[in-house]
């Protein structure tokens, strides 16, 4: 079930056209409105967005309709081909998640899918029960959807992932990088390459949206879409993507605090996390009008009540930092090498080669060797041809001052080259793949 939002406007030219033959210029202007209605609908398009709104529950998601306009709004003016779904079974989902994984995609560039829903570990719900997220995702394999193969797959999810809340911290320092791990749900797959997953909170932990369940009026939507959507609208036509969601995981961890009647939920904070295995950057290149609603208003509100969120408001170039790292020595590296049994692989020299470029740029260096772990044994034996690839590829990206980039996407071209040049192989299956990084950065990270 797919709903249309311009019946409205083909209305209005209906109207306009009763009254032609009165106003010449109410001709012309219809006309003209007319011609670019029909451009629009045969332009060609970046590729397909799905919005997929759950709200039906046993406590209703009140307001989530307004997350999901905000995105078609953003994606149409991103000219993707926009498709929204309101509260389908399980079995609906399914099938419209396996006609769009049949759709011929050649002509597209990118393919966005959206989820906003209730959900937990590794799993979201609907109305009539739940899907796993790695089946949702299977959809868009190489395997299942061929014509997708090579072309990046952007999955934003707004949904709980756990139970747990966010704690936060009193003061983010300029070394203050969030460690949790996070598996992600594509892993080492080789069928999973350039997979982008927008999750609006890492795993195990509450995503908080606008509850009111006396004054609807007052469901205003999440604060994540609300926050994403801000930053496609401000940065969409000079930034890559990956950048725009470390702006968003900034303003997420800097702006909000929760604010609930449960002393267990209340006064939280929330932490974005993506989990990309992308290979080329993912450019919108188009300026975006900004959206304006009595909804956005109310997170405006919000932002005010920070410095920081009135600053940003003003200014909002200022949320686009850069973890301060003042000199080399700022940096350490860290290597956990067994060469026990495997001098044949000449994994020390390799490492010695790799300390020697650490050296030259004055990075710290920790080492531990010969760790009697007989599964890290196994994995040299068996992939050293792999960790040479990778090893050889983070020695081009310091030696070639590739660091002029951003870090993450630095990491997106050795995925890139990884995969071409190397053969970069799977842990669990012989084919090419690439390796998965899992960001909860709030700024960006350029090497010295």
């Amino acid at each position: 079930m797919s709903i249309k939002t311009d019946i409205v406007d083909a209305g209005g030219l209906e109207q306009l056209e009763k009254v032609i033959t009165e106003e010449p210029s109410l001709k012309d202007a219809s006309v003209k409105k007319q011609l670019e209605v029909e451009d629009k609908k045969t332009e060609v398009k970046v590729g397909d967005c799905h919005i997929f709104d759950y709200q039906k529950f046993s406590i209703p998601r009140l307001g989530s309709e307004k997350d999901a306009i905000r995105l078609e709004h953003d994606f149409d003016r991103l000219d993707f081909d926009v498709h929204r779904y309101l509260d389908l079974s399980v079995s609906k989902t399914k099938d419209v998640l396996l006609e769009a994984s049949k759709k011929n995609h050649s002509q597209s560039k990118y393919f966005v899918c959206c989820f906003l829903t209730h959900g937990d570990s590794g799993k979201l719900y609907m109305p009539d029960g739940d899907i796993d997220i790695d089946a949702i995702l299977s959809y868009f394999s190489r395997t299942s959807c061929p014509s997708l193969s090579g072309k990046p797959k952007i999955f934003i999810i707004q949904a709980c992932r756990g139970n747990c809340c966010e704690e936060g911290i009193t003061e983010i320092t300029g070394d203050g990088i969030d460690e949790s791990t996070d598996p992600g749900s594509i892993g080492d797959n080789p069928d999973y390459l350039d997979f982008l997953i927008a999750n609006s909170t890492y795993e195990g932990t509450y995503s908080f949206k606008t509850l009111n369940l006396r004054e609807k009026t007052k469901n205003h939507g999440s604060y994540y879409i609300d926050e994403l959507c801000r930053s496609l609208e401000h940065f969409s036509s000079e930034k890559d993507l990956l950048q725009i969601l470390t702006i968003v995981n900034y303003r997420i961890a800097i702006f909000f605090k929760s604010r609930t009647d449960d002393s267990e939920t209340n006064m939280k904070k929330q932490m974005p996390c993506v989990t990309s295995r992308l290979r080329t950057k993912i450019n919108f290149n188009k300026k975006i009008d900004i959206f304006e609603s009595v909804d956005t208003q109310h997170f405006d509100q919000k932002r005010k009540m920070h410095d920081l969120g009135l600053q940003s408001m003003q200014n909002p170039s200022l949320d686009h930092q850069l973890y301060h790292i003042p000199c080399s020595e700022n940096i350490k590296f860290l290597s956990i090498l067994n060469t026990a049994g495997n001098s044949e692989l000449k994994l020390n020299f390799l490492a010695a080669e790799l300390w020697s470029c650490v050296a030259e740029k004055k990075y710290q260096r920790a080492e531990k060797e010969n760790l009697n772990k007989r599964d890290l044994k196994n994995y040299l034996k068996k992939y050293a041809y792999q960790l040479k690839s990778t090893v050889k590829k983070l020695l081009s990206i310091l030696k070639n001052n590739e660091g002029c980039e951003d870090l993450l996407n630095s990491l997106t071209k050795m995925n890139y080259e990884l995969v071409k040049d190397f053969e970069f192989y799977s842990l669990s299956d012989k084919n090419r793949a690439s390796f998965s990084l899992h960001s909860t950065l709030t700024k960006m990270v350029k090497l010295p």
